[in-house]
């Protein structure tokens, strides 16, 4: 079965995470913006599509610490540089820290707008670029997992200014969205259904 690959979505802009340089580069954004279900078609490209391994779990086999790889060979990683720039790199290493990320699950589970008390979701603003999402149009697209992302080298979040990922001391809310494969990636992560220690990729549970 193939491994699912999945779009890491910035919910205050609806841009995703894009490495569309080759080799070793700097961590891109797509210059579209996910607005419903037929807009995310055009995401369904190796520019945008990622595979989540899971590197640390919780006691309870929940996933704590992930590994963000490219869903092509050689699979580089979302990873901070020395300078403190986020890129994707390759890295041999399994243990080393710059490639790993601490997963910090958010409440809302739902697509933003799709139940009362999560506004401030459904209408968040890009403070960078003014940029908002609407959570009424991106109801479509369904986001089955909503979450921090923490660099486990540096203890700061992966945010975005100016259009550019970065790395901050308060981090910016992501949805995770599946673009191929058999599992909805977010899903799986959610329930657990899937306990992927050891650098499993996280893939169908049935």
């Amino acid at each position: 079965m193939a491994e699912p690959r999945c779009g890491l979505v910035h919910m205050q802009s609806g841009c995703l995470l894009a490495k569309t340089s080759r080799g070793d580069c700097r961590a891109e954004m797509s210059e579209e913006r996910l607005t419903d279900a037929d807009t995310l078609r055009q995401f369904k490209h190796s520019p945008f599509e990622f595979k989540l391994q899971v590197a640390e779990e919780t006691e309870d086999g929940a996933p704590r610490v992930l590994w963000i790889r490219i869903g092509v060979h050689p699979q580089r990683c979302l990873c901070v540089s020395p300078e403190g720039e986020v890129r994707i790199e390759q890295w041999m290493s399994p243990a080393a820290p710059e490639p790993q990320w601490r997963i910090q699950f958010l409440e809302a589970t739902v697509p933003c707008g799709n139940k009362a008390g999560h506004e401030d979701e459904a209408n968040a603003t890009d403070s960078s670029d003014g940029n908002a999402i609407n959570g009424d149009e991106v109801q479509a697209a369904d986001f089955p997992a909503l979450c921090l992302l923490q660099n486990v080298k540096t203890g700061q979040f992966l945010s975005v200014q100016h259009g550019v990922p970065v790395l901050q001391s308060e981090g910016d809310a992501w949805g995770i969205v599946k673009l191929r494969g058999a599992a909805t990636p977010g899903k799986v992560l959610r329930r657990s259904l899937l306990l992927g220690g050891g650098g499993i990729a996280v893939a169908s549970a049935g």
